[in-house]
């Protein structure tokens, strides 16, 4: 996003708290990219979020009937754990190196929706909390895409922010 539209959107203001932006009228994406930097919001959040929005997306391709590698949820746990500090780096990174190997077995099956699942699970994992949100957040919207799935993630996205605004 540009200086000029962030300054247009956020009418100029020169300092803003993380309250302040998750009330302007920002799509999930545009939300995600203003704020999941890690002065800003703790690496450990960020991190969380991108499990929320995992755990979320995997749930409802689940309720729907779509095959899930048992790798593609501990993917998201191990996530989830590495982001509260439960766990260490290197638990996270064994955890993407196995939801990796779902990722490419499952691609065989020819279902292009338990493909991006467990790709979904790849990008959790992703060494960098922001590339971990930002992917994540484009694979659950690539998902499921409609108005309803955004609001779904931008009401996940604004409710973890505020737990640490």
């Amino acid at each position: 996003m540009s200086e000029a539209a962030l300054r247009r959107i956020t009418k100029n203001a020169e300092r803003m708290t993380i309250r302040d932006v998750l009330r302007l009228p920002l799509n999930p994406r545009l939300l995600t990219c203003a704020v999941m930097h890690e002065d800003i919001v703790p690496a450990g959040v960020i991190r969380s979020i991108a499990a929320a929005i995992g755990a979320v997306a995997i749930d409802r391709a689940a309720a729907e009937g779509t095959y899930l590698d048992f790798r593609t949820r501990r993917a998201i746990d191990a996530a989830r754990t590495f982001g509260a500090g439960r766990s260490s780096a290197g638990e996270l990174h064994v955890a993407c190196a196995h939801a990796e190997a779902a990722r490419d077995l499952v691609m065989d099956l020819g279902d292009p929706t338990v493909t991006k699942v467990a790709a979904l699970a790849v990008s959790v994992c992703d060494p960098d909390s922001r590339s971990a949100v930002l992917r994540t957040l484009a694979d659950a919207l690539e998902l499921f895409p409609s108005t309803d799935g955004e609001q779904r993630y931008l009401d996940l996205i604004s409710t973890m922010l505020q737990e640490v605004a």
